[in-house]
């Protein structure tokens, strides 16, 4: 997500069908600095979710559906209070 994540007013990303493929993403440091709300849905390749510190700071609402090949949610986004799987 390295363009998106450069976006620095971007509040709500949503990546459906097709539009992430790759097993592996990766969120880089200091990324997506205004981010609120974060969606995935239909993702069937993703395994894995590198999310490095200090990204997404605003983060507070997370939805993963239909991933069913991702292993983990990174420890690093624990912290969202409206988490859905």
């Amino acid at each position: 997500m390295p363009i998106l994540e450069k976006l620095l007013h971007l509040k709500v990303v949503a990546l459906w069908i097709e539009s992430f493929c790759g097993s592996r993403m990766v969120c880089s440091r200091d990324g997506f600095p205004q981010l609120q709300k974060l969606e995935f849905d239909g993702l069937k390749e993703w395994e894995e979710w590198i999310v490095e510190e200090g990204v997404m700071p605003l983060l507070h609402t997370l939805c993963i559906e239909c991933c069913t090949e991702l292993k983990e949610i990174p420890d690093r986004l624990r912290f969202i209070t409206n988490l859905e799987i």
